[in-house]
């Protein structure tokens, strides 16, 4: 399983989740076209589900997908065929908010900031500059401001 561990510009670790990788891989973004999109699922936390999104992202032709109200608990990352989920969650089956990356992405991962059941954040290296991807799963008008 992947892991990886972020340091700032001056060199003092960042404090995300994991280790980093032997060698990480820059992803050349000029002249590459990175696709990404989001989907609110309602829930991974049915059999299956996570497999359909899969399969929506290949058919898609998504490099990376933001995932939102996925429902699983505690954070941490997920292997599952050519797909490495990186997900933030709770201490209850709600909410919830991941990022679906195809692997040849996930070797330029620089790391990842679970911030929060609602926040999550990824680094990615890349040429000519590195790339920050934030999934946020923000509530709708039918609920309070807290």
């Amino acid at each position: 399983m992947y892991t990886w561990k972020c340091t700032t510009d001056d060199g003092k670790e960042s404090k995300p989740h994991g280790r980093s990788l032997p060698e990480r891989v820059a992803l050349k973004t000029r002249n590459r076209l990175l696709r990404i999109g989001t989907w609110n699922v309602r829930t991974l936390y049915q059999a299956g589900n996570l497999n359909n999104a899969l399969k929506e992202m290949d058919y898609m032709k998504f490099d990376l997908l933001g995932i939102s109200e996925c429902k699983w608990i505690d954070n941490g990352t997920l292997v599952k065929d050519d797909h490495i989920m990186i997900y933030s969650g709770g201490k209850e089956h709600k909410n919830g908010v991941g990022i679906i990356m195809r692997k040849e992405i996930a070797r330029s991962l620089i790391g990842y900031w679970a911030i929060s059941e609602r926040v999550i954040m990824i680094k990615l290296k890349g040429k000519p500059f590195n790339i920050s991807i934030i999934q946020i799963y923000a509530t709708t008008q039918d609920h309070e401001d807290e």
